[in-house]
């Protein structure tokens, strides 16, 4: 368990050794980055939604984003400042999770929502059958010199959402020092000269690759081809430890600007800190562009946190929005103290200037950050699932400031709190391919290209989500 002093110490306020900032850019255009919010649950839909005037519920509409935050819904107020560079997208649904399988909902929207794609079970735990969007995009966007993402868990989160490939799921780091540690070479705790390991790592990697010529003279076809993806393995994360360290060979020290620890309940000390230390990892990463992309996988927010009582949140709210006007009012709180982690963390983009930049820009700029979860509501629907991107001028094709609807009317009959849904809305997979191509991918397929429809008819998931470009 990570003590409140070795907290403290890595936000900034103790004697900590600081993270690292560039002291020169390098390269002459800011690269684009990406940051994958992933939380809990759902929201109460009437607290999170927003409307304007009489539209229709049955047809696609966008709005702009009303100027004035008690415009904004409860939910989604803290993310007000950011009205001109977000876009609320009320419209999407995990068709391919509510066709995939019966019960097992918590985990059949984990396996799906980031990828959207079927999925396997794998001694009964069901795992998605494709890589998730956030491994396509750092596969378009990182180095072999690079990190290619940080996978962040806060609190705790059931099971890493991320998978590098079908059935392969990434591990989750916990432990912020621990994550300090692997991604700057150092112990907060108790410093160290990390160079000289890592260059005898180097050595050691390098000089394995030259055992794989005399070792290959001794096996068949089949032992040289297993031999072979080993060696390019090892190749590829001797490429990788070098680059690192010529990436932080060019980078002087900052302080970090920690949370104040007086302002925050004692509840919510250790999950809030541990989440203030994570996006100060990911600031200072992206800053030295030691990675591009990164989740920070929030877990399940204590009814202690939420509401100030001893209640199981899970059971005894989520499971109740429906019926019960407290659960509704509690998820919508759920959901606020979210949004508040998303304005945390794009504020803190918006206060780093980008040393890749033209010298205005922030890093905020160049970064999407995009806020999804497991399931569209607290009892288990995957219809309305709740989106809300922020990010900069780097992506200017996406229309900040709108909020994005789109009806329920596609013939997938999910699951309802009393009968069947008449419908759900658009594919979720749209949204990961508007993603995809704004870091220049040409694909207009993630996930599931098609769905069979409750009616007969074939669902077709492919290409971006209309309003949203």
């Amino acid at each position: 368990m990570i003590s409140r002093r070795s907290l403290l110490r890595l936000m900034g306020m103790g004697a900590a050794p600081s993270i690292l900032r560039p002291r020169t850019a390098f390269a002459n255009t800011a690269p684009k980055r990406c940051i994958v919010l992933f939380t809990q649950h759902g929201p109460w839909y009437e607290g999170w939604k927003m409307r304007q005037g009489n539209r229709p519920e049955d047809q696609h509409w966008t709005f702009s984003l009303p100027n004035i935050q008690s415009e904004f819904s409860q939910s989604l107020q803290p993310l007000f400042p950011f009205r001109d560079r977000m876009v609320v997208v009320d419209g999407l649904g995990l068709l391919s999770a509510e066709v995939d399988a019966s019960g097992l909902r918590h985990e059949l929207g984990q396996a799906h929502a980031l990828t959207g794609a079927y999925m396997n079970l794998l001694g009964g735990v069901p795992l998605s059958t494709a890589p998730s969007i956030d491994q396509i995009i750092a596969s378009q966007i990182s180095s072999p010199q690079q990190i290619p993402s940080l996978v962040y868990g806060i609190g705790e989160p059931p099971i890493s959402v991320n998978y590098s490939g079908p059935m392969q799921l990434l591990p989750m780091t916990t432990d912020p020092l621990q994550a300090y540690q692997s991604m700057f070479g150092t112990s907060i705790a108790e410093g160290g000269d990390f160079s000289a390991l890592q260059a005898q790592q180097i050595k050691i990697l390098q000089a394995n690759e030259r055992q794989y010529d005399v070792m290959a003279q001794k096996l068949g076809s089949d032992g040289k081809r297993k031999l072979s993806t080993h060696r390019d393995l090892l190749h590829d994360l001797s490429i990788r430890l070098e680059g690192l360290e010529e990436r932080r060979a060019q980078c002087s020290t900052f302080d970090l600007i920690g949370v104040d620890p007086d302002s925050i309940p004692e509840s919510r000390f250790g999950y809030e800190s541990a989440y203030s230390s994570f996006v100060h990892l990911v600031a200072s990463a992206f800053h030295c562009d030691l990675s591009r992309v990164a989740t920070l996988h929030l877990g399940q927010l204590s009814g202690e946190m939420v509401l100030g009582e001893f209640v199981d949140i899970h059971n005894n709210y989520a499971h109740e929005i429906w019926i019960d006007d407290d659960a509704a009012r509690a998820m919508t709180l759920y959901y606020r103290m979210h949004a508040e982690h998303m304005a945390q963390l794009a504020s803190m983009l918006d206060g780093l200037i980008d040393p890749f930049g033209d010298g205005a820009q922030t890093l905020l700029d160049n970064t999407m950050i995009v806020w999804v979860g497991e399931l569209g509501d607290g009892a288990h629907g995957f219809d309305r699932w709740p989106a809300v991107v922020v990010g900069g001028n780097g992506f200017s094709s996406f229309r900040y400031g709108q909020y994005v609807y789109h009806p329920s009317n596609i013939p997938i009959f999910g699951k309802g709190w009393y009968e069947p849904l008449p419908g759900m809305a658009q594919p979720h997979q749209k949204l990961f391919v508007s993603m995809a191509q704004q870091f220049g991918m040409d694909t207009d397929t993630i996930g599931e290209a098609f769905l069979p429809g409750d009616d007969g008819s074939t669902i077709d998931c492919r290409g971006p989500l209309e309003g949203l470009v």
